[in-house]
This record gives structure tokens, C-alpha cells and sequence, in this order.
């Protein structure tokens, strides 16, 4: 991989080459293009797209060697099963998995909830509404399960309310008016010891069965400490797995890059082994990491959320860039 700018000089010479890409790729306001530089008299160093780019247009180079052997064999995820796997902890990390997402309580009335699935993690709710049941509902309080920690915890959740509706989390001092038909994002931090009930999203109005709109939540999430993070999945929920072979074993305190040719549109994770999670591709499936340690392990794990697609090709480099 290499770094291109017109106006830094280098003493770098090498033969007229072609890239194995057919365009530069522009990261960060500066241009790459993949090849090889050879030690030979010349005036050129890359071609691409019958342009000569000038030797002293180099000004780094990475090493672009693809780690993973098995990195042609195009994988239908669909029919992927899920690898065992852990996760050790890391800042940012979502604590909620799906399985502990939809809220279930209606606390103070008598009144049941009507809740519908609407995809991972995104469910609408409201009161379900009875002639037996019926009982004035100033305020509608939706509970998830019992969750366990012990110091200060971040949460958050978005909403989409069927109606205008002041919303809040319990612990919230003040509600939120969420505007119908339109995602609003909730959040608190609060200390939680030991294993506490999470009484979470609260509504305030006069509910009956004349006025009762839903309200559609997703993104849920709970992340250790006070500084708040974009919204990630809980690693475990990610259950379509495909195994890489490395070529040669991963170092510390090396940049490594990892990019995706896939077709997925949803969340796909990295683990080095079994035992280490990397990180999420980006929107462009591409990952950045470095080790601090060494890790034991002769392979990489691929997991995406939903199993929808076909990864065609994946490539792990040493640098920064796997493009």
C-alpha cells in the first residue's frame, strides 16, 4: 500500500508497474494505491489506469501481503453456524444482548403489554387494553430483566413514539418530548450495585383504550462507566461464524488492517481466535487493531449479526490500511 503526494520528494526509484486495483483509493484526504515497489533505475513508480505516477510522488509504504490463506473461498453466511467464542472486556463494549432486550411489565396498573418484534433489538410496545382490565394509566413503566453489575453504567435507547409522548428512563429527572414518527435518543447514567431491576423506559400521559399509541424502541444498550459510545450490538449476539487461516502468526505491537468484499449489510465482528474480539468492521467493512500481548491462535473468526449475504473475498495485512 501506498501513500501518495505530489508535493513530498523521496529518493525512491522503481520499474512502471500495474496496481492490482483499477482506481486510487482516497483515505483521509490522501491517495493510496496497491503495488510493488521495485529497487531498479527508473522514473516511475505505479501505473494505474495508464497514469504514471512519479517516484517521488512515494512518501510511505506498507507491507500488503494477505496473512489469510483461505481468502478466495466465497462464503454464503446464510448458511454459517455459530463458533464458539468469548469476549474479553474493552471500552465501549454493549452489555445488552438481545435475548435480555424486549421489556415485559407493565408495573403499577393492572394492565398487560402488547409488544411486537420488529427485527433484532427493535420492538414496539403499548398498553394492552381490556374492558376487564381497564383502570386509569397515568404512567406506563416497561421492565426489562434483572441486570448485574457494580460501579456506574451508561444507558441508552432510541424511541419512536405513534404520537407525540414525553418519554424518559427511570432515574431521569426530567421526561423528553419524543415527536411522533421520529427516533429520539434517551440516556442516563446512574450507579448500579450488585444485580438491580431495570425499570427503563417510563411514559407519562392519560392512557385508555380511546388513546393508546405504540411506542417502537431499539439500540438498547448498557456501557461500563459515564462516557457515552455510538451504538455497537452485544458481541454474543453475532451467531453466523466462518473460520480464516493465517498464514503466519500475529505480533504485538504491530498495526494490523483487515478489509471485507461483501455483500452483508449489517453488523460484522472480528475475533482473533476464540478468545479475543478486535472489533466491528466499519461501514466501509474495514478494521483497523494492534496487540498489546501476544495471542496463540492460527486463525481469525468472521461473525455477522444476521446471515444475510456473502463475504467474497477478505484480506488481513500488516499496516494500517487493507484496501
Amino acid at each position: 500500500m501506498f501513500k501518495i503526494n505530489k508535493n513530498k520528494s523521496t529518493n525512491i526509484k522503481s520499474e512502471v508497474i500495474e496496481s492490482d486495483i483499477d482506481s486510487p483509493i482516497i483515505i483521509d484526504g490522501s491517495l493510496y494505491v496497491n503495488g510493488i515497489v521495485e529497487d531498479v533505475e527508473g522514473d516511475t513508480a505505479l501505473k494505474i489506469k495508464g497514469n504514471n505516477i512519479n517516484a517521488h510522488e512515494i512518501i510511505e509504504c506498507e507491507s500488503h501481503k494477505n496473512l489469510i490463506l483461505n481468502n478466495n473461498e466465497a462464503v454464503d453466511f446464510s448458511q454459517q453456524r455459530d463458533i464458539e467464542t468469548s469476549v474479553q472486556d474493552f471500552e465501549g463494549r454493549n452489555l445488552w444482548s438481545t435475548e435480555l432486550q424486549a421489556f415485559s411489565t407493565n408495573n403499577g396498573v393492572k394492565s398487560p403489554i402488547e409488544d411486537e418484534k420488529l427485527g433484532y433489538g427493535y420492538y414496539r410496545i403499548r398498553t394492552a387494553f381490556t374492558v376487564d382490565n381497564f383502570e386509569r394509566d397515568d404512567i406506563r413503566t416497561y421492565s426489562a430483566q434483572t441486570f448485574n453489575g457494580n460501579g456506574y453504567y451508561t444507558f441508552s435507547l432510541w424511541v419512536r413514539p405513534e404520537d407525540d409522548l414525553y418519554l424518559y428512563l427511570t432515574g431521569s429527572q426530567n421526561s423528553i418530548l419524543c415527536p411522533a414518527e421520529i427516533w429520539t435518543q434517551l440516556n442516563i447514567t446512574k450507579k448500579v450495585e450488585e444485580e438491580t431491576s431495570l425499570r427503563t423506559l417510563q411514559s407519562e400521559g392519560v392512557f385508555s383504550p380511546e388513546y393508546n399509541p405504540w411506542i417502537e424502541y431499539k439500540n438498547y444498550q448498557i456501557i461500563e462507566g459515564t462516557k457515552e459510545h455510538s451504538y455497537q450490538p452485544a458481541p454474543e449476539d453475532l451467531q453466523y461464524a466462518k473460520e480464516y487461516i493465517l498464514s503466519q502468526p500475529l505480533q504485538p505491537n504491530k498495526n494490523y488492517a483487515i478489509a471485507v468484499d461483501t455483500d452483508i449489510d449489517d453488523w460484522i465482528g472480528v475475533w482473533l481466535g476464540n478468545d479475543y474480539f478486535a472489533g466491528y468492521l466499519s461501514e466501509y467493512n474495514h478494521l483497523q487493531f494492534s496487540l498489546n500481548e501476544e495471542i496463540d491462535t492460527d486463525k481469525i473468526i468472521i461473525k455477522s449479526l444476521n446471515g444475510e449475504g456473502i463475504v467474497s473475498k477478505i484480506r488481513l495485512v500488516q499496516g494500517k490500511y487493507a484496501y
